[in-house]
């Protein structure tokens, strides 16, 4: 059985086709649903900033508005949109102090944990 491979210059460009479209996806849903997501948590009403994740699809996550030393997510600018690069590696450079996700530090936190249901048997 024989595969076929692809020389590196197409698969360079393969990759950059799909981060361009990963890029696009997340624009998109950033100026879907920005309005939706506020400032202020529903938890514990502290103020807080929201990103999308390089997860794909993207989501969207929650930080403290402050920075902290400990933090585990980086916020870099990618087009448009602010984008949390979560435990990046040391070659991801913020450009700026890391971030704390807000449900690590929420007192309301409870309230939006998804409930599993039983199992029955």
């Amino acid at each position: 059985m024989s595969a076929e491979v692809l020389p590196l210059a197409e698969l360079v460009e393969m990759d950059a086709q799909a981060k361009t479209s990963l890029r696009h996806l997340r624009e998109a849903k950033w100026r879907r649903e920005r309005s939706a997501h506020t400032g202020t948590c529903r938890g514990c009403t502290v103020e807080i900033d929201w990103v999308l994740t390089t997860s794909n699809p993207p989501e969207w996550m929650p930080l403290d508005k402050e920075p902290a030393a400990d933090g585990t997510v980086a916020v870099i600018k990618s087009g448009v949109t602010d984008v949390g690069v979560v435990n990046p590696g040391p070659d991801v450079d913020p450009g700026g102090p890391r971030r704390v996700p807000h449900w690590a530090t929420c007192i309301g936190v409870d309230a939006f944990r998804r409930r599993h249901r039983e199992r029955r048997p």
